[in-house]
């Protein structure tokens, strides 16, 4: 009986620790389960939002990966976590360059080849990301690069005065989306307007001077060539004609006012002539010079001209008359002289 009774509690014993040993087991599968869910929640958490990774919570993702007591379970997730990492650093590293798609002040190319390198870490972990990222650093890329085009036209051009190498540049600094770049151009701009500007208003008054100089040697020499016409066409340029005409006509006249006794004198002779009677008496010797012939006058007396009659007609007929010298001789010796004309 009593052995019987030591079997039972044998018996009894056994199956209670069986069923402690079974609870163990579930208590400490239970455990694992919750180390791994939680770690997955953390890294699922930041691989799909890797702009939100920071440092809290990717230490607390870290810290219960570390807790996984399956070494493949624990491997894959730390895999997954440093692939969020590197997404994070690839957007953090685009976000430098480039926000809200106008790059940063300073930025150089090299700066942004190395973010390229950078983002092609991301390729093979979320294809869309990668492109996304690319994409954006494509684009600040492009405005580096056009910053430098522009700074190289102000370099070059700067010193020009024309306005359309002005519109060049302007065009291309009008491309440059960074403000304080902007900014620094639309200032050198500004200059180079001011000094166009001015270089126009000096040729403007070179223009000007010239055609006022110019105005005033075509009118000097109009005033010129004017006057040289008023003196071509006044009487004076015919006087001289006239008192040639008005001599020829008025010879023979005075000849027959001294032919009575041929000693009569002069009204007409020159003040600085000597009076006969004045001067001593010489005897003169008869000579066939000495006693002027008496002189008929002219059968056609040329008439004086008229107010209505050409002068210079009057002149061709003068000059055109054939004149001969009928006689001359000497008045007194020394003294004046007289001469006929037919």
């Amino acid at each position: 009986m009593k052995k019987k009774k030591w079997v039972t509690v044998i018996v009894a014993g056994t199956i209670l620790i069986g069923g402690a040993g079974a609870a163990y087991s579930f208590q400490a599968n239970a455990s694992e389960k919750g180390r791994v869910d939680r770690a997955e929640n953390a890294v699922t958490a930041i691989y799909t939002s890797p702009e939100d990774l920071n440092k809290k919570n990717y230490k607390e993702a870290e810290s219960f990966v570390k807790k996984i007591s399956d070494d493949e379970k624990r491997a894959q997730l730390t895999k997954k976590l440093s692939n969020a990492y590197t997404m994070h650093k690839a957007i953090q590293m685009v976000e430098d360059d480039i926000q809200d798609g106008v790059i940063v002040d300073g930025l150089k190319a090299q700066e942004i080849e190395v973010t390229k390198q950078y983002i092609e870490k991301v390729k093979p972990i979320d294809l869309r990301l990668y492109k996304t990222l690319s994409k954006k650093a494509d684009k600040a890329l492009k405005q580096v690069i056009q910053i430098e085009k522009t700074k190289q036209l102000f370099s070059r051009l700067n010193d020009s005065h024309d306005w359309k190498t002005f519109k060049k540049i302007e065009k291309e600094a009008k491309k440059v989306l960074n403000e304080n770049e902007s900014r620094k151009f639309q200032k050198q701009l500004d200059q180079m307007e001011k000094r166009i500007e001015q270089s126009e208003k000096r040729k403007e008054n070179i223009k000007r001077e010239t055609q006022e100089l110019s105005k005033n040697n075509n009118d000097s020499n109009t005033s010129k060539s004017n006057n040289t016409d008023t003196k071509a066409s006044s009487p004076s340029t015919v006087a001289p004609q006239e008192k040639k005409q008005q001599n020829i006509y008025t010879s023979p006249k005075k000849y027959v006012q001294k032919q009575p006794n041929g000693s009569g004198n002069n009204s007409n002779v020159s003040g600085s002539q000597s009076k006969p009677s004045k001067r001593p008496s010489q005897p003169s010797k008869p000579s066939k010079s000495t006693t002027p012939p008496k002189q008929s006058k002219p059968s056609k007396k040329p008439s004086k001209p008229s107010g209505n009659k050409d002068l210079d007609a009057i002149g061709k007929d003068l000059e055109n008359k054939d004149w001969n010298r009928t006689g001359s001789g000497e008045i007194d010796k020394g003294g004046n002289s007289w001469e006929s004309w037919d």
